[in-house]
């Protein structure tokens, strides 16, 4: 299995991507989230077994920081 470049995959749905998280948390943090989730994809992306939806797996990782965000935030006092 050969991945494609993953500047390719991040310039085909970037903008998308920053859509739903600022759509998901506001835009100060839909920034961050968007910046969290690229680093993210970037360090396990070598490692990805299946290339078969690219992009559901980019957005299943924007999802689960928007998640994780949530969760911070009940956390806090």
């Amino acid at each position: 299995m050969t991945l494609p470049p993953f500047q390719s995959l991040l310039d085909a749905h970037a903008p998308d991507l920053h859509r739903f998280l600022v759509a998901a948390v506001g835009r100060h943090d839909g920034d961050d989230l968007f910046q969290e989730t690229v680093i993210s994809a970037l360090r396990s992306y070598p490692g990805l077994r299946h290339a078969d939806n690219l992009r559901g797996w980019f957005f299943t990782i924007a999802h689960r920081k928007v998640i994780d965000q949530a969760r911070q935030r009940v956390r806090q006092p």
